[in-house]
């Protein structure tokens, strides 16, 4: 069973704890992620490579490469260069990325002190650190007002829905764009089955129970980790070298999970 709702994390847990299914939780995040850090440092996404391990949206991407080479320096003196000067009002709080650093300051902040980057972005990962922004507060800002505004995406997925609507019942001609292929967890699906039905063995971004692939963490916890898609299914990296402080910061916001 293939899930895409949210909470991505308490979904995951539940069904396959409560209700015994196999469980694979999907989400975009990861891939455009590893998009934008590719982008931020200049470099080509196909010749890029990861390695993570946390909850949906509160992934850590520790490890980074071009062509097999560490490729953090280069985004670390980008990221240096950027913090360095001020930043412009537009930059914080805004809801579409925009390639700059202080777009998601507090992520940039966490990669200097761990050494990891957080997908996926302020954005999301904000909600794991609520004890940092009492009453909202946000880099000059105010959290769902004019930063990261709550009425403005609100809108954005009203409007969305009414154009799909009104092409489903033929008042208005189809967006030929609904032919495109997305990017995300519905083009991530189409190739996870491919991969299965050819053994192609590919690599993807996947929620599933850890089951030992995370040292440190619960085995029943979901855990957005890589897995091999093989024709004998989806098959979890194993990813001991997360380190203990990242490891401690997951333990945490899992346990409000169980709470759920």
């Amino acid at each position: 069973f293939f899930n895409y709702s949210n909470p991505m994390t308490a979904n995951v847990q539940a069904m396959t704890r409560y209700a015994g299914a196999e469980v694979v939780g999907l989400c975009h995040g990861m891939h455009h992620v590893q998009r934008e850090l590719a982008a931020f440092a200049g470099l080509p996404f196909e010749e890029t490579s990861t390695l993570y391990a946390g909850i949906n949206h509160l992934t850590f991407i520790y490890d980074f490469r071009h062509q097999g080479r560490d490729a953090w320096p280069v985004v670390r003196a980008r990221v240096d260069r950027e913090l360095a000067e001020p930043p412009r009002p537009e930059d914080i709080g805004a809801i579409w990325e925009n390639g700059r650093a202080w777009h998601n300051p507090f992520s940039w902040e966490i990669f200097r002190t761990y050494g990891a980057y957080p997908a996926a972005n302020d954005r999301h990962v904000l909600e794991f650190f609520p004890e940092r922004w009492a009453g909202g507060d946000y880099y000059g800002k105010k959290l769902g007002v004019d930063a990261f505004s709550v009425p403005e995406i609100l809108q954005w997925g009203e409007e969305r829905y009414q154009s799909m609507r009104e092409q489903a019942e033929g008042d208005t001609p189809l967006d030929a764009s609904a032919f495109d292929r997305s990017t995300g967890e519905q083009e991530q699906l189409l190739a996870i089955i491919r991969s299965i039905t050819f053994d192609r063995r590919e690599m993807f971004s996947v929620n599933v129970p850890n089951r030992g692939s995370v040292p440190g963490l619960p085995d029943a916890a979901a855990l957005e980790i890589p897995a091999v898609a093989t024709a004998r299914g989806l098959r979890p990296v194993q990813v001991p070298d997360l380190s203990a402080p990242l490891t401690a910061i997951l333990s945490r916001r899992l346990s409000s999970v169980d709470l759920a």
